[in-house]
């Protein structure tokens, strides 16, 4: 009884139980739905700052509800940490994402958000290549994600360096 509690409580999917269909249609689209906002921001960088704006709400908006999507349970991470991970990666990017929003609207907190979501993002990229080379590899901990880390990072360290002319993220 604890331990279905404690699924029904993180928002687990058990490992034999079958996913439903509104979140498997939303895993295989993932990808897509990814691709189709960076290419709307792309545009909307050279064409309409309107358009980046609304994009970038948008892509920020889909990664931090993606953070409540529910997890199949693995058996090779513990519950918790599964549940903490998937949390802190929809906010962290969401934060990145809001973070370059502000730095090229030249809206004020730009740096802060900058700051804390590369921090918490490479927190979470140091844990997940961790449990990769523990050969974990499941939903939350894939090399997929790390690369979307890695990816959002390089964007988000580059407009840092391109705006605020320092490495240094201590110009609160």
């Amino acid at each position: 009884m604890e331990k279905r509690n404690q699924q029904e409580e993180y928002n687990i999917i058990k490992p034999r139980q079958k996913v439903p269909p509104h979140i498997d249609k939303l895993k295989k689209h993932q990808l897509i739905i990814e691709l189709i906002l960076l290419s709307v921001s792309v545009i909307g960088f050279f064409v309409s700052h309107l358009l980046l704006t609304v994009s970038l709400i948008l892509f920020a908006t889909f990664y931090y509800f993606l953070s409540f999507s529910k997890i199949k349970a693995s058996t090779k991470v513990n519950i918790k940490v599964s549940v903490f991970m998937k949390y802190l990666s929809g906010w962290g990017k969401s934060i990145i994402v809001m973070g370059i929003l502000f730095a090229l609207t030249n809206w004020p907190g730009a740096s802060m958000m900058l700051s804390i979501g590369i921090i918490v993002v490479i927190a979470l990229s140091l844990a997940m290549l961790y449990y990769l080379l523990q050969g974990i590899n499941d939903e939350i901990v894939s090399f997929i994600e790390l690369l979307r880390n890695a990816i959002l990072l390089v964007i988000a360290v580059y407009i840092y360096i391109e705006h605020f002319g320092t490495v240094l993220f201590v110009d609160f």
